[in-house]
């Protein structure tokens, strides 16, 4: 991200990162504030170092293991593609890949959920709070970030889908009045160019400067929003290069909003939640949702010496379609199920269309609606898939449609998880 003034590095530049970030910790709310924060820091570090070289000191995290449970959705036989594997086959497979990110102290806990035809597994890893012998599980509620912005993706295809929206409609024309969207030439920024990252707007809005930097977007309002919009002036045309912003994300979710005169939340729960059953799938917290929140963690020191120190919440109310959805993974399973088909709702068909290729990356990925597409020689078909991050949390969700193989990876630590989901489609694929 580029914030101008009273930026955070670790928060604001990854936040909702199309990749993993490793951050550090610099507060910029002064040099006096800074020095205690860092004395203070060094003393817990040291404490909390001394305690783990104790025989009672903090407990070696260590949990696998999980529950083999019908696949969401599924009624069919197994289908073509990959063989069978036995469930006790399966979770060898799933506990060799993610166990290490605890045992390693990489990350403070792991839950896993996936699909593999007509079979589905949730397990979980490690701990949901630092030192309480609990494991994270299929309800267990955590920021998935930018994995937000694939729901966006499909909400704009279900407005095309259904004729209320195109996916050439000019951005300007969901917006007030007031509001200039900046056009290079003749060439405006369209619906499909703010879902694929190709609209020319920059990663995150030039005024955006918060005042809790632990919260970076709380404060970011639309009239924030719109003031950068019209004062803004393209770099380049449209549709020509991909740059990812959560910016172009962030206002495609409030244009949707508005042009269906519902928060961008009422219109998830609408359009997508309800129909597939996601009842933990909110913007806002729900009283049952916050008492199974795992709560965020950043890591410090290096392997049996790292340690994972309280993170914040993000509350992303202006740009929740770039980043401000919280999910669990038994709903994310519910909406992969959904994308691996068939499912008897109008979801169908923009989730197809969400999924067709708009943008050509590189050789090896492209991009649809939200969904990124990887492209890889050793998969006999593409990937989709999106990952997520927000100040003490990574994710990651993806699948093989042909072969109906689908993971999702939720952790409430400041680490990535993608190289173990990408492990685990591979693992898992058929040869």
């Amino acid at each position: 991200m580029k914030a101008k003034t009273r930026q955070n590095p670790r928060k604001t530049r990854g936040g909702l990162p199309p990749s993993a970030i490793n951050g550090c910790h610099n507060n910029t709310a002064g040099p006096v504030l800074n020095l205690m924060v860092c004395q203070i820091r060094s003393l817990i570090w040291s404490a909390l170092v001394l305690a783990s070289l104790m025989p009672a000191g903090i407990q070696t995290i260590r949990a696998a293991g999980g529950d083999t449970i019908p696949a969401a959705g599924s009624e069919t036989s197994a289908a073509e593609g990959a063989p069978a594997v036995d469930a006790n086959d399966l979770q060898a497979k799933v506990d060799a890949i993610v166990q290490p990110l605890v045992d390693g102290h990489t990350n403070l806990g792991v839950a896993v959920g996936l699909i593999r035809q007509d079979q589905t597994l949730v397990s979980g890893y490690g701990q949901v709070v630092y030192g309480v012998n609990r494991r994270p599980d299929a309800d267990t509620v955590y920021e998935i970030g930018s994995i937000s912005k694939v729901f966006t993706g499909t909400l704009l295809a279900w407005f095309v889908q259904t004729g209320r929206l195109a996916l050439d409609d000019p951005a300007e024309t969901l917006l007030p009045d007031s509001v200039r969207v900046p056009a290079y030439e003749t060439r405006k920024i369209t619906l499909q160019d703010l879902s694929s990252h190709v609209s020319g707007l920059p990663r995150m809005p030039t005024n955006f400067a918060p005042r809790d930097p632990y919260n970076p977007y709380a404060d970011y309002g639309e009239d924030d929003l719109y003031r950068f919009l019209s004062g803004h002036t393209l770099r380049r045309r449209p549709g020509e290069t991909y740059e990812y912003s959560n910016l172009g994300a962030g206002l495609l979710g409030a244009a949707l909003a508005r042009k269906s005169g519902m928060t961008y939340e009422q219109l998830l729960i609408e359009r997508i939640c309800a129909p597939l059953g996601m009842d933990s799938t909110r913007i806002a917290l729900t009283p049952a949702m916050r008492r199974r929140l795992a709560p965020p963690y950043t890591t410090h020191g290096y392997w049996k010496l790292r340690i994972f120190l309280p993170d914040s919440n993000w509350d992303i109310p202006t740009l929740a379609g770039a980043g401000g959805i919280r999910s669990t993974v038994n709903d994310l399973l519910k909406f992969l199920a959904a994308n691996l088909g068939p499912i008897q709702t109008d979801l169908q068909a923009a989730g197809d269309l969400a999924r067709q290729e708009r943008f050509k990356i590189s050789d090896t990925m492209s991009i649809g609606l939200g969904w990124h597409i990887f492209h890889f020689p050793d998969f006999a078909e593409p990937i989709y898939w999106h990952n997520g991050g927000t100040g003490g949390y990574r994710t990651f969700m993806g699948f093989l449609r042909q072969q109906r193989l689908a993971v999702v990876l939720l952790s409430n630590t400041q680490s990535s998880v993608d190289g173990a989901a990408l492990d685990l489609l591979r693992a898992l694929k058929s040869p």
